[in-house]
């Protein structure tokens, strides 16, 4: 069993690095971190941004190495993942159908008068299951305990609070007045 997980886990943290360094070095380039400018930094002869590359491959490591002390940790990391890319496809489609209904530019591909309708139920859709993920998974002999407590609520929370810090530093510091 372990064997196959961490067969699972290479594989999955194989992708998750291709992913994650072109996203960090987007918002690398963008100036949304500390440190921007030496993540951001392309080699000249490879062309690629090493220190964005060396940084999520130890934090992929590290997160994939979860499950074999963990469970419940990795289970809370999967969960605050899946509710982050859930509100990263939510929101775009959510302002389409409130706030730019009428200036949205369409495309070649259009729903016609479709399109708010499966707005709707896109968003719904997208709701509904990242609150699913804040719920328990399990219990232990009928009972809640702190080995099968989900923790991705207070992950969330974590998270949350240290993106309104960083948003609301005072200048220079804060994203708020440079991103």
């Amino acid at each position: 069993m372990t064997s196959l997980l961490l067969i699972n886990t290479f594989f999955a943290g194989f992708s998750s690095l291709t992913v994650t360094s072109r996203i960090g070095y987007a918002m690398a380039r963008d100036l949304a971190f500390p440190y921007s400018k030496q993540l951001g930094y392309i080699h000249p002869n490879n062309k690629t941004p090493i220190a964005m590359i060396c940084l999520v491959f130890v934090l992929d490591a590290l997160f994939c190495s979860l499950p074999l002390i963990s469970t419940t940790a990795f289970d809370a990391i999967t969960s605050i993942t899946t509710i982050g890319y859930s509100i990263s496809y939510m929101i775009p489609i959510l302002l389409r159908i409130t706030y730019s209904r009428k200036t949205f530019l369409r495309s070649d591909f259009h729903l016609g008068r479709f399109s708010i309708v499966f707005g709707v139920i896109s968003v719904s859709y997208l709701f509904f299951t990242s609150l699913i993920f804040l719920f328990p998974t399990q219990l232990q002999d009928g009972k809640l305990t702190a080995e099968v407590f989900n923790y991705t609520p207070i992950v969330l929370a974590v998270v949350l609070i240290i993106a309104a810090i960083y948003w609301w530093l005072p200048k220079p510091y804060g994203a708020r007045h440079f991103f």
